[in-house]
């Protein structure tokens, strides 16, 4: 009787340290979600949802400068979301270890913090990224009816699939109708041949690779819903009809290895401006922001929804040829049912700013 009344006594006090428990287990997953950090991350393009990301401090960010004006830079793969001192910002790292916000302003780091932000960079990128190896070694290492993992770097959706046949580059085939719905989903629902960048994984290592999405040819696995094959290429990888190096393929193997800006200091204006057209038929916002200046607000949009565009390359003026500077004529038309309509042509006005750096296109304009 009198532990009865005692309980009873005693019970609000009982509810109260139970509530109290309960917010106090609670506290400290909020706490550190509002913990002040930088996450860095990498992307292979701005709107990938495949990504690399590791946590920083934010003692990187202290004591920086900022500058107002804006600054002509060259992006990187590698962004930055801070939640420091309670504000929470974005930024594009450049290839000085400098931060950049969408807006342009820059924000300039000490020395020792620009170091740290540019070894954790590369650490990160190569987790994420493939080797890249050229066709005559993963020639070897994946033998015909050898299986691997596919893993598209924009989605990050993978599947399993087997090299079937081919000699200059390699002929694959989903393995299942599991693995070949993945890999239309990939292409958004549709069969295509657009490149994209993926990462081959096999035995413990991941190679950089280019497929297109598109079955043709010759079968070989049955009742998977995949009527042939399509085409994997590696750096230095060709064509079987041609025996050519395909440029598509080897800017998303490029890509797919972290190496585009490598690739891009090699091509020639004629290549960049066809690799301005391939970016607008991909749609990928990575490779187009690597043909441009991020200030280039000037440019005028050739692409827009799903158009297919055509476009001839003409030959530029002498007098606007030079070692840093080119302007080159190009003839473009959207093509409806296999015929150009609203043909135009526009100039592309490329340049670079010494002998070793990459062309970049500065500007479309109207003839």
């Amino acid at each position: 009787m009198c532990y009865n009344k005692l309980y009873k006594k005693m019970l609000p006090y009982f509810l109260i340290i139970a509530v109290s428990v309960l917010i106090f287990t609670y506290q400290p997953s909020t706490s550190h979600a509002d913990k002040p950090e930088i996450q860095i991350s990498v992307k292979s393009s701005p709107d990938a949802q495949y990504s690399s990301s590791r946590k920083l401090s934010c003692v990187l960010l202290n004591s920086t400068k900022d500058y107002e004006k804006k600054y002509a830079f060259q992006a990187t793969d590698v962004t930055l979301h801070a939640s420091c001192h309670g504000e929470n910002m974005d930024f594009i790292l450049d290839t000085s270890g400098n931060l950049h916000e969408s807006n342009g302003k820059m924000v300039e780091l000490k020395p020792k913090a620009r170091t740290e932000l540019l070894n954790q960079a590369r650490l990160l990128r190569s987790q994420h990224y493939g080797e890249p190896l050229r066709w005559s070694e993963v020639n070897e290492l994946l033998p015909r009816l050898a299986k691997f993992t596919v893993i598209d770097l924009e989605t990050g959706l993978r599947f399993q699939g087997q090299r079937r046949a081919g000699s200059s580059h390699a002929d694959v085939q989903p393995l299942t109708k599991s693995d070949s719905e993945t890999m239309k989903k990939i292409y958004g629902g549709k069969w295509s041949w657009s490149r994209r960048a993926i990462l081959v994984q096999s035995n413990g290592r991941s190679f950089a690779a280019s497929m297109n999405g598109m079955p043709h040819g010759g079968d070989g696995i049955p009742d998977n819903d995949f009527k042939g094959h399509f085409c994997i290429h590696f750096i230095g990888s060709t064509t079987h009809s041609k025996n050519n190096v395909d440029l598509g393929h080897q800017i998303m193997a490029n890509k797919a290895s972290g190496t585009l800006s490598a690739l891009m200091m090699r091509l020639t204006p004629y290549q960049i401006i066809d690799a301005y057209f391939l970016a607008g038929h991909y749609r990928d916002q990575g490779l187009m922001s690597a043909l441009m200046p991020v200030s280039s607000t000037n440019v005028t949009p050739i692409f827009s929804g799903d158009k297919i565009v055509k476009h001839r390359i003409l030959e530029p003026a002498p007098d606007h040829v030079s070692e840093l500077a080119v302007d080159i004529p190009v003839e473009s038309c959207e093509v409806h049912s296999g015929t150009c309509i609203n043909k135009s042509t526009k100039v592309f006005h490329l340049r670079r700013l010494t002998f070793v750096d990459a062309w970049q296109i500065e500007n479309i304009s109207q003839q």
